[in-house]
């Protein structure tokens, strides 16, 4: 059973209309042996992963079907993974960190990056991956144009399971940005667990971020729909100079992005990353490469 909404209006929070159920996400053709994949968080309704996963499955005839699923619990959601016969999961804010220990099984990734953004689901095992970090080195080449990482002055606003994967992928390449967060605690922890510095996020900071804005990289919320009026660097006058790197693809251009390319910034939104952690995502799901057919129709995307 399902419910829906037609277009121009929802009758209740979630709701899609007929045609996103059936194109999307094939209702019809679902049926009681087709798998499950899932990304979990919350908020979640904004993710663009079913648009990307569900295309690619069709197209190498998987019969299997991606949806978004709002979690609090995380730990609930997993004890109803036989139930609801998820073979994987992609995971995202706000349980990045707290899926680690309920986990089965994990590598390196993980533990480099101290957060979880995959979990595949074999014999009842849960096996946890991080793609956050190849993903967003492959999509900031796009953004560098191949100038080396290291000896760059930059910046990690946030201090999420997204801002750990940055770190330690900028880290990994001879940068060592400086931690920019509201939260002191989970700032200075994050910080320290890679030998950075932090400082806190609020506007007696400007010139400690000035100092280190070659690469300023926005790994928080804030600015996502639908709170796009919020502004995590309202206090930081752009130069032009900066290259800005955020991790939020909707919208395609916040607040912070446009006043940086206003500007004269270089800047990329999290669209690309998206793709590049998803394609490898889709292949610890199912054992199969990401078909390039659906990769070409998905590039031009929401990029920025």
């Amino acid at each position: 059973l399902g419910f829906a909404s037609p277009e121009g209006g929802s009758a209740a929070p979630g709701h899609v209309t007929p045609g996103v159920i059936e194109d999307l996400y094939g209702f019809r053709r679902i049926g009681r042996d087709t798998e499950v994949f899932c990304v979990i968080g919350n908020p979640v309704a904004h993710s663009r992963s079913p648009d990307i996963h569900n295309p690619a499955l069709r197209a190498c005839g998987i019969d299997a079907v991606y949806v978004p699923i709002t979690v609090d619990d995380v730990e609930l959601f997993l004890g109803a993974l036989d139930l609801l016969g998820v073979r994987g999961i992609s995971v995202t804010v706000p349980h990045k960190e707290t899926v680690i220990p309920l986990l089965d099984s994990r590598d390196d990734s993980v533990d480099r990056a101290g957060s979880c953004n995959t979990v595949t689901v074999r014999s009842g095992l849960l096996c946890g991956v991080n793609t956050d970090v190849p993903g967003f080195l492959a999509s900031l080449r796009g953004l560098t144009g191949g100038t080396p990482l290291e000896g760059l002055r930059a910046g990690v606003i946030g201090a999420g399971g997204t801002a750990r994967a940055v770190c330690a992928a900028l880290t990994g390449a001879g940068c060592m940005p400086a931690v920019f967060n509201r939260s002191a605690p989970r700032g200075r922890a994050l910080a320290a667990e890679f030998g950075l510095r932090f400082f806190p996020l609020e506007r007696g900071s400007a010139g400690e971020l000035s100092a280190r804005s070659d690469l300023i990289v926005q790994t928080t919320t804030a600015g996502m729909e639908p709170d796009t009026e919020l502004d995590p660097l309202g206090f930081y006058d752009f130069t032009g100079r900066e290259m800005v790197y955020e991790v939020i693809y909707a919208p395609p251009s916040t607040k912070m992005l446009s006043r940086a390319a206003a500007a004269g910034c270089a800047v990329k939104n999290g669209w690309d990353m998206l793709l590049e952690q998803a394609y490898l995502q889709f292949e610890l799901f199912t054992g199969i490469e990401f078909p390039e057919t659906v990769k070409q129709s998905l590039q031009s995307g929401q990029g920025a």
